[in-house]
């Protein structure tokens, strides 16, 4: 690996709601869950990039300016293994999940919803747009839901979907250290101190 790469960490929540669960006390619920104090794993300490063993052959970092790691809870995600995305060429705009990021400072990058290829989450209907710059060491809490219908045995089901991030550009890494997973580095880290909260939720019935 040569140069530094940028280390973006992610904290998802996801959840799908039916119709009949879809109140207001099962939201709160689930938002707490992104405002729990909890152990977490250090990815980047001392300008070293610890991750799991598992992705050793998986990823090649040659090149590699961007990181992206994201963990957390939801439909599709594996609890075990942080999801991991490996970017080059970060001046332009890269896509992954939801979203789109693009390098537009040495110290920033400008976030963006990718609604046009993630329409699945219905309405309403969102152009795409940015939705912050993210700089060294903050801290932007993000939330977005929507609302689909869907067929299934000739029955339609009301699907509500709600999203909860916490986006943090990190750092840099020098290097890459592979570990098994219960060997990586942990700290306490408090996820409700010192974020910008933007939310883009909408009303939905």
């Amino acid at each position: 690996m040569k140069g530094n790469m940028d280390v973006i960490q992610i904290y998802k929540s996801e959840i799908i709601f039916t119709k009949g669960n879809y109140t207001s006390e099962n939201r709160e619920n689930f938002w707490s869950l992104s405002m729990v104090d909890e152990s977490e794993i250090e990815y980047l300490n001392e300008g070293v990039l610890f991750l799991p063993i598992e992705y050793q052959s998986t990823f090649n970092f040659h090149g590699c300016e961007l990181v992206i790691l994201i963990d957390g809870l939801g439909f599709g995600s594996n609890s075990k293994v942080v999801e991991l995305k490996v970017f080059r060429g970060v001046e332009s705009p890269k896509e992954f999940g939801l979203f789109k990021i693009q390098k537009v400072r040495p110290d920033t990058y400008e976030l963006s919803l990718n609604f046009r290829n993630n329409s699945w989450i219905g309405v309403p209907k969102r152009n795409n747009h940015k939705i912050c710059d993210l700089q060294v060491e903050q801290i932007i809490r993000y939330q977005l839901n929507g609302k689909s219908d869907f067929t299934s045995s000739g029955r339609k089901q009301r699907s509500f979907y709600e999203f909860d991030y916490h986006f943090r550009f990190v750092g840099q890494a020098a290097s890459v250290e592979f570990r098994k997973v219960e060997a990586l580095p942990r700290i306490r880290h408090t996820r409700t101190e010192n974020f910008k909260f933007i939310n883009e939720r909408k009303l939905l019935r």
